[in-house]
């Protein structure tokens, strides 16, 4: 070499924006997460992410994106409904604030347009199990029971949130959820 540094290479920027901000989130909640604070965990100024990312809300789409289609698994729809219901509410209890941050982001259809395209998907998959389990059921009692079930899946975790809802492990929370939520 000619003795000069050779330039700084981070990889891949925005994916390692995405993976601080969902860590961030995680462990601190979405008001803990700016452009300044993920550049400065990654290494990178702010500038420098400013070229790889628009907005922490561009950020967030993601994050929340990722965690809705993780709700969906690469389960197939001939799955159990127990089990689509117990993978949702174990990630649910295991990540509350991403859970949170999920379910607000696709509220604002303009600033997430991942994040609604895979609500879209978990609710096409939530249909799907939901006809699975109860053949008979017409086109809106499918509809019904899963918007049914999902009101009260997600009361309950709300209540969980709060600690209105005290259950010793996670595990025993999880079993709890599903079989409040599961339709008769």
């Amino acid at each position: 070499m000619n003795g000069r540094t050779p330039p700084y290479h981070h990889g891949d920027v925005r994916a390692a924006a995405v993976r601080c901000t969902m860590n961030v989130v995680r462990r601190d909640g979405e008001l803990a997460v700016t452009i300044r604070s993920i550049a400065e965990e990654i290494g990178v100024t702010h500038a420098a992410l400013y070229r790889h990312v628009r907005s922490v809300d561009e950020l967030f789409d993601e994050v929340a994106a990722d965690f809705l289609r993780r709700l969906v698994g690469d389960a197939d729809h001939d799955e159990p409904v127990a089990t689509f219901l117990e993978r949702y509410a174990a990630l649910a209890v295991a990540d509350p604030n991403l859970y949170r941050l999920a379910f607000r982001r696709v509220q604002d259809r303009e600033r997430a347009p991942s994040s609604v395209a895979a609500l879209r998907s978990l609710r096409l998959h939530a249909g799907r199990v939901f006809a699975a389990s109860w053949p008979d059921d017409t086109k809106t009692g499918t509809m019904h029971r899963v918007i049914r079930t999902w009101s009260t899946l997600h009361g309950m975790l709300d209540l969980a949130s709060m600690g209105l809802v005290v259950v010793d492990r996670p595990e025993a929370l999880v079993r709890y959820l599903v079989r409040s939520a599961l339709p008769a």
